[in-house]
């Protein structure tokens, strides 16, 4: 399984990525929101992760 991560946070997103392939899933990261349906069309992930916080 695919994981896309979108996490603004360096601290948040390098531990959910290691969480996540401790657990034998593939990840992709990105800090950046510019053009995120483009990356999340060519990584072609079965679950994307998406910070949403209020700010």
């Amino acid at each position: 399984m695919k994981i896309f991560i979108v996490e603004d946070e360096p601290e948040i997103r390098l531990e959910l990525k290691a969480l996540l392939e401790n657990a034998l899933y593939q990840t992709q990261t990105t800090e950046s929101f510019e053009s995120l349906a483009d990356q999340i069309l060519e990584a072609e992930p079965d679950l994307v992760l998406l910070d949403c916080s209020g700010k």
